[in-house]
């Protein structure tokens, strides 16, 4: 009995340890299209597939090589003709208005689920 406790006890100590470890973070290595002049960027890639603002919001990026979050302009457009989309962050660094192309595609449409 006194070994199925102490094997008891260890079970429940290396289980303890290990639910407190933090899981690895996941972090994409993926090259994103930026420019420094942010609004003349966005103008001419939108310009380019006829794409109309359709949302903007605001949220937070970590960068690679800075300690803290950042807060980020964000800005989507659509085409309904060409059925396109872009989205953009738009941040200041160090005065400079940045825009980033955070995703673009085709085949833009509503959700609608799928029926069983």
């Amino acid at each position: 009995m006194k070994k199925f406790i102490i094997a008891l006890f260890a079970t429940l100590i290396a289980f303890n340890a290990s639910a407190e470890e933090k899981p690895p973070e996941l972090v994409l290595d993926i090259t994103i299209p930026c420019g420094n002049n942010g609004p003349k960027f966005m103008l001419d890639l939108t310009t380019a597939y006829q794409e109309l603002p359709f949302a903007h919001g605001i949220f937070t990026i970590k960068p690679v090589r800075a300690p803290n979050f950042v807060t980020s302009q964000l800005y989507m457009y659509v085409s309904k003709d060409w059925k396109t989309f872009s989205i953009f962050s738009l941040t200041d660094v160090e005065g400079q208005p940045v825009a980033c192309v955070l995703a673009s595609g085709e085949q833009f449409r509503p959700y609608r689920p799928k029926e069983n």
